[in-house]
């Protein structure tokens, strides 16, 4: 609990700034903003904004797509299981936030949503991404966590502006080795999947800051992770480590690194070239009394807590 706690706390600014990703840009037009699906309609010729949050729906609106401006669609906390095809008539949609339902599947036809860049579809029943998704080229947040995933698609590979990614909280045993070729991500949450291992497309991302590997069965990480010179944050927490890769110290802007509950005894010669590191986490490892003191006198400025 207090280890869950610490990450929390280190993690809650990331996630607020993930959250306010798109609201910080100013809209070209005046949004109409609507919570009643029958009032929308209403006015079907401007409503741009629809929220049915919380509303004990079981399904979407069967004449959805007659919201033909709409933008931005929220209908999270009900309990609906299948998406109404003719949503995906909506060819206007930027913002698509299915969280907190009961959704088994995300049909071929979300690929037709072609200026979506926000979709929420966290907290679902999800098995499978569909192939599709490669189509979404203005894509920039996808969130998908706590669903029951077991594969990525190579496709998403194809999501080129995509920025942020969580998944955390599913199935994934490997990620795609396309994954290199998604140059703009800075935020990624895989923890809790089913990875063994840090691969070399992974240190690819020259954009990353933020990382998140907790709570997988990670016991290599790839020498290439060196390579990712804009890491912020790199959580690595609950997993089977034994040694962490010299060439971690390269990482010349990390800032946090959470190593707790592993199975490490020593860190790397050269940890001291971690300028940057602000808090360091490993409780819960097989260090020595004299590893310790060799780390703490190795990172005087930081705030390490075995």
């Amino acid at each position: 609990m207090k280890i869950k706690t610490i990450v929390l706390g280190l993690l809650l600014p990331f996630l607020v700034k993930s959250q306010s990703t798109l609201t910080e840009e100013a809209p070209t037009k005046t949004p109409f903003f609507y919570s009643s699906f029958e009032d929308a309609l209403l006015h079907k010729e401007k409503a741009t904004h629809l929220n049915q949050r919380n509303k004990d729906l079981d399904e979407i609106p069967e004449n959805i797509h007659l919201l033909s401006k709409l933008q931005v669609y929220t209908v999270m906390k009900n309990s609906i299981k299948t998406i109404n095809p003719k949503l995906f008539e909506c060819k206007e949609l930027k913002e698509l936030i299915l969280r907190n339902n009961q959704i088994t599947e995300l049909s071929e036809k979300l690929g037709s949503l072609t200026k979506l860049s926000y979709l929420n579809a966290a907290h679902n029943k999800l098995n499978a991404l569909p192939l599709s998704l490669g189509n979404l080229k203005l894509l920039k947040i996808l969130q998908v966590e706590k669903n029951e995933i077991t594969v990525l698609p190579d496709n998403i590979c194809q999501c080129s502006k995509l920025s942020i990614f969580t998944i955390n909280n599913n199935k994934i045993k490997r990620i795609p080795n396309c994954f290199s070729k998604l140059t703009n991500l800075k935020d990624i949450n895989i923890s809790y999947n089913q990875l063994t291992a840090i691969s070399d497309d992974l240190c690819h991302l020259k954009k990353l800051e933020n990382l998140n590997l907790e709570g997988n069965i990670i016991d290599t990480i790839s020498n290439e992770i060196g390579s990712l010179k804009n890491l912020k944050m790199l959580v690595l927490t609950d997993n089977k480590i034994k040694e962490l890769p010299g060439k971690i110290c390269k990482l010349k802007n990390l800032e946090s690194l959470l190593i707790s509950k592993n199975q490490l005894t020593t860190l790397p010669k050269q940890i001291y070239l971690l300028k940057n590191l602000k808090t360091l986490i490993a409780i819960e490892n097989n260090f020595s009394e004299a590893e310790k003191a060799r780390i703490k006198a190795a990172l005087p400025k930081c705030d390490i807590r075995f």
